[in-house]
């Protein structure tokens, strides 16, 4: 009886051990995976924000592209994944892909070796995080297994924006109606599914030869806006959708209802990452620097009564503050501006908070969003 009742409690020892660390094991590798995907994610917004979308006329930003091996090293440790108590090894790889269906993804180098990948020439699109971690057992040291390995892995990728909204409709031809509008289309393209619309290259920000850079300003809202060949008498720019909407649900190209209404209009729904988001109910818009998503629109139509815009590319714009409207305008002649006109400068690019990516390599001045792929 003695024998038995020992038997027992070693048994029940032995699987309570097990229990224990077992449970540590589910607990550190959703830890892991938790640190690994923000350090992925992390990565690959230094890639899309620093050499696909920089905020200066240079190529890109070499200073921060340094930095990314170091970016995905803090994540790791601000998440747990690298500790001073555990035998702690991380690799971090920049990604590339041909897009094919299925996609696949290869690796150009290491995070750190910024040479093999740190130019749009090599195509770098995402990175890829793979986290170790060994940790001393607690109990299952007594049945032989002394420690407990962790691994995750994860890999984030730069993907065109679908999908997305905005309080503003900003028609790419920008050739009629008063103002600043632009003789410089913002698309160009369209003439068949082989060549769809794309962003202007000649409409993005340009590096005037000493490092600075020359940016062209659009009529975004106001009575002299551009209509897309409309002529409604109270369209100003504004797009006639609820604030509730998910912008994910909204997949260009579409028509857009557009806003005839005196109505204030709605919320910004599509947002860029790290930067400060316009409100367009606000009555001060046209004086402040934020950055507005919006539709760009090629035509235009009269449905059921209502003005509609057909839009096929989303683009991201910097209010111009009114006082700084001096400094844009064709061949550099000042123009003025007054709160009933805002106006606002086509951006390189943006990373948008939220959206549905694509399987396609960036193109000039586009949208995108950092996404998981594993």
């Amino acid at each position: 009886m003695a024998l038995m009742l020992t038997f027992i409690i070693v048994v029940v020892l032995v699987v309570g051990a097990l229990l224990v660390d077992i449970g540590y094991a589910f607990t550190s590798r959703r830890q892991m995976q938790n640190a690994a995907d923000a350090a992925a994610v992390a990565g690959a917004n230094v890639i899309a924000k620093h050499l696909w979308f920089p905020t200066t006329a240079s190529p890109a930003d070499t200073t921060a592209l340094n930095r990314l091996g170091k970016t995905v090293e803090t994540v790791l440790m601000d998440n747990g994944a690298l500790t001073s108590g555990s035998d702690s090894q991380y690799s971090c790889t920049v990604l590339t892909s041909d897009f094919s269906v299925p996609v696949a993804y290869s690796d150009l180098g290491d995070c750190a070796d910024e040479a093999a990948w740190a130019s749009k020439a090599q195509h770098p699109i995402g990175v890829r995080v793979v986290a170790n971690q060994v940790n001393a057992a607690f109990l299952a040291g007594a049945v032989g297994r002394d420690t407990i390995a962790t691994k995750a892995v994860a890999a984030a990728t730069v993907q065109p924006v679908r999908t997305g909204n905005g309080a503003f409709l900003v028609c790419a031809s920008q050739t009629d109606g008063s103002g600043v509008n632009n003789a410089t289309p913002i698309l160009v393209g369209g003439k068949s599914a082989a060549a769809p619309y794309l962003i202007n290259p000649a409409a993005l920000p340009q590096d005037d030869g000493s490092g600075l850079l020359v940016e062209q300003a659009y009529t975004i809202y106001g009575s002299g806006v551009d209509q897309c060949g409309a002529a409604s008498a109270m369209f100003r720019g504004r797009n006639l959708v609820s604030a509730g909407v998910d912008p994910t649900s909204v997949t260009l190209p579409r028509w857009f209802d557009a806003n005839e209404t005196s109505g204030s209009g709605t919320a910004e729904l599509s947002t860029v990452a790290g930067q400060t988001g316009c409100d367009p109910t606000a009555d001060d818009i046209w004086t402040t620097s934020c950055v507005v998503v919006a539709p760009v629109c090629t035509s235009s139509q009269v449905s059921g009564g209502k003005l509609q815009l057909f839009c096929v590319r989303l683009a991201a714009f910097r209010m111009i503050p009114d006082t700084d409207m001096a400094d844009f305008g064709p061949d550099g002649a000042p123009h003025p501006s007054a709160p009933d006109e805002w106006n606002a400068v086509l951006l390189g690019g943006a990373v948008l908070t939220g959206g549905q990516g694509s399987v396609a390599e960036p193109t000039p001045g586009e949208p995108v969003v950092v996404k998981l792929v594993e």
